[in-house]
């Protein structure tokens, strides 16, 4: 396990632009129902998600952690979300247009 602080507050951001990843990029990724083989998580239980080193393939790097050899361990989906707005004002932004036509 790991700790670490976690804020949105603009106070502890530099840098801020508009994401440059949007629908087109999110539809690349492959949602995938699963079993877990971690100790404690229930082996029936079905799950949803992905598959990190797909994730980081497919130029989400910044959404993949990674251990001290480098290699692809888990997917950081809560900061995934800010990505699935943005796709959704995309599809918002065409539906309102096929509706003013």
């Amino acid at each position: 396990g790991e700790f670490h602080r976690s804020t949105s507050s603009r106070r502890y951001k530099t840098n801020i632009v508009d994401s440059a990843k949007g629908l087109d990029d999110l539809l690349t990724l492959r949602p995938v129902d699963f079993t877990s083989l971690c100790n404690g998580d229930d082996p029936t239980k079905l799950r949803t998600g992905f598959i990190a080193e797909e994730v980081a393939e497919a130029g989400f790097e910044e959404y993949a952690v990674r251990d001290v050899n480098n290699e692809v361990q888990n997917v950081e989906y809560g900061h995934m979300v800010a990505l699935c707005i943005k796709a959704i004002q995309e599809l918002s932004a065409k539906v309102t247009e096929l509706e003013n036509k």
